[in-house]
């Protein structure tokens, strides 16, 4: 039996359950679990949540694990950010800082020091790539250390500090994923000695 892949294109693929429909004769559609994407596909040996998925490493999963069905593993997002950013800590630690994108809002370029809130009054401007180098706790609150471009002059000698564990500003959602592998397409030119 072969399946058609239906996917809202405007989610990535852990966001939204993914629709496998028959193209056999059964008509039947089954709903596959965005539970089991997040937290039990295999996608390759180093893979954790904080990566981000695209459609090839969702293929690639089941046909290696099969598929669970949304009945028998629902979602559940009560710990979900938790989790990812445990993940996140795990990846800083093993392989050093990862990527993100940051929602920037009006006062960042207001901040020196402590953990980055906005006010009632600050608007979102845009988004920002930063990297999530460390974490910490300051007076009781866990924190993210951030680096961006806006050089050494800038909050905390190019740093900063945002809220950890809750997603703030979408940085614990949005991480890059990406591994660079040498091809016809991306040559590596070496200085000649």
């Amino acid at each position: 039996m072969r399946f058609l892949l239906q996917v809202n294109a405007n989610h990535p693929p852990f966001s939204q359950p993914f629709k496998l429909r028959p193209i056999a004769a059964t008509g039947e559609s089954v709903s596959f679990s965005s539970q089991w994407l997040l937290s039990c596909a295999e996608y390759d040996d180093d893979w954790t949540p904080c990566e981000g998925i695209n459609y090839p490493d969702v293929y690639d999963a089941m046909k290696r694990s099969g598929i669970v069905s949304k009945s028998c593993l629902p979602y559940d997002s009560r710990d979900g950010v938790a989790a990812v950013a445990r993940d996140i800590q795990k990846k800083i630690f093993l392989r050093g800082p990862v990527s993100t994108m940051f929602d920037v809002h009006d006062n960042i370029f207001d901040y020196r020091s402590g953990i980055y809130t906005i006010d009632q009054n600050s608007k979102k401007i845009g988004s920002h790539a930063i990297r999530l180098i460390g974490w910490g706790i300051e007076h009781g609150i866990p924190y993210w250390l951030c680096t961006n471009t806006w050089g050494r002059h800038w909050g905390i000698g190019g740093a900063f500090k945002i809220r950890r564990g809750v997603n703030a500003f979408n940085v614990e959602m949005r991480l890059f994923k990406g591994r660079f592998k040498p091809s016809i397409f991306f040559p590596i030119f070496r200085k000649q000695e």
